[in-house]
């Protein structure tokens, strides 16, 4: 419904106020969105692949927008669903608590445009994303240190490897 009010001011508001629509997945999305909200929104998150064309219709407005599909914390099976399956334009960032070098190796050898950990303050999540959109890796500052730290190791390993020995 929509609630009338007063603010601070002493003006006069109006308020919709936010209702749960549940629908099947596919086109019924969108209409479920725009029954419920009478626009297209700016930001969108699904979580299966049957809400690309919420998605779709959320990214297809003026202006900027966020279309964000949410499924595993898992880099091989996101980018598996995004530029792997012919999903034009489509960047994958991981955003997940797991600071493990295992899984951060692992997400850029599948091809993540980055990996940020979601204690991540809102604002630089959204200059990261910016700049992932604008083709810029997006990597935690502490988790970067840990990519130099490991190049750095495994280049003094392979110095060591091919230094000759003793004659």
């Amino acid at each position: 419904g929509t609630k009338y009010g007063y603010g601070r001011d002493g003006r006069p508001f109006l308020t919709k106020e936010p209702r749960l629509l549940l629908n099947d997945n596919n086109a019924g999305k969108p209409e479920g969105i725009h029954l419920m909200i009478g626009r297209r929104p700016y930001a969108a998150f699904g979580n299966s692949t049957g809400d690309q064309q919420m998605l779709e219709y959320t990214h297809a407005g003026d202006g900027a927008r966020l279309a964000m599909l949410v499924l595993h914390d898992d880099a091989a099976r996101e980018y598996g669903y995004g530029p792997a399956q012919g999903l034009p334009n489509t960047k994958v960032v991981m955003l997940t608590v797991s600071r493990n070098d295992d899984d951060l190796f692992a997400a850029l050898r599948a091809g993540a445009s980055g990996y940020l950990l979601k204690d991540v303050d809102i604002d630089q999540l959204l200059d990261a994303l910016d700049g992932v959109m604008a083709d810029e890796p997006a990597i935690s500052r502490e988790l970067v240190a840990r990519l130099v730290t490991e190049f750095r190791d495994r280049s003094a390993r392979r110095r060591a490897v091919l230094q000759p020995g003793p004659a």
